[in-house]
């Protein structure tokens, strides 16, 4: 394009078009670090991984940057561009269905796709340098950029309503708790298993920890004992997380 005098009609069709898939891009971002911690300890039943869906998905997203760029100057922006965008529609669908069966050969090939998804589309800036010449360049590029921050910024407001009607404010103790319980769902938990897992008191402690606890958790949850909606106490035995039907 250098040399060539683009039709302004089209830049300013370009720029909108391109900021707006930074907008997306930047917004389904935001959704996937809220989730994809949560998701992961979810379908595979393990603490011990929690942070590691985000990891994948960086990983993915700098190791694709790389190769997308080179594969830009060769082909051009465009098939790049519609590569990425169709990789992170390919892992969003992966994850869906990875998370609706509880598996992790889906859900984590869907985080690689959309992490690749990310890495590629970023590269728009470039496209967008293209459409503008040297003397507005900078300018051009401020505009797509504009886009992917106000993705940014929107993400959450978007995405909130869906997650959660309200936030909870947890402390360290509780988020284990209720994480623990979460990721066996059903699953009637002892409170001395509890109390090795969660607490890492393997020889014991007193079960009344675990009860100020749960109450507390209960509280935030807006249920009690005696009305419970999500954990639910089997006398004698332990407390169980019951998906609410």
């Amino acid at each position: 394009m250098i040399g060539r005098v683009i039709d302004p009609h089209v830049v300013r069709r370009n720029t909108v078009l391109l900021a707006g898939t930074l907008t997306c891009l930047t917004g389904m971002v935001q959704l996937v670090v809220a989730v994809a911690t949560i998701t992961l300890v979810l379908v595979t039943g393990i603490k011990s991984i929690l942070g590691l869906g985000p990891a994948v998905f960086l990983a993915s997203s700098a190791v694709a940057a790389l190769p997308a760029g080179r594969a830009m100057d060769r082909m051009g922006r465009v098939p790049v561009l519609a590569a990425g965008c169709l990789s992170g529609v390919a892992g969003c669908l992966l994850e869906a269905a990875g998370s609706a069966v509880e598996s992790a050969f889906l859900v984590i090939p869907g985080f690689v796709l959309v992490g690749a998804a990310s890495g590629i589309v970023l590269l728009a800036r470039a496209a967008a340098a293209d459409l503008y010449p040297p003397e507005r360049r900078a300018h051009g590029i401020s505009l797509v950029l504009f886009g992917a921050l106000f993705g940014a910024a929107l993400g959450p407001l978007v995405f909130r309503p869906l997650l959660a009607g309200k936030e909870l404010d947890l402390r360290p103790r509780e988020f284990d708790l209720l994480a623990y319980l979460v990721a066996r769902p059903g699953e009637v938990v002892s409170k001395r298993t509890l109390l090795a897992e969660v607490w890492q008191s393997p020889y014991g402690g007193a079960d009344k920890t675990v009860d100020v606890h749960l109450s507390w958790l209960r509280r935030k949850l807006g249920e009690t004992a005696a009305e419970p909606r999500l954990l639910h106490s089997v006398r004698g035995v332990g407390v169980k997380l019951v998906e609410p039907g």
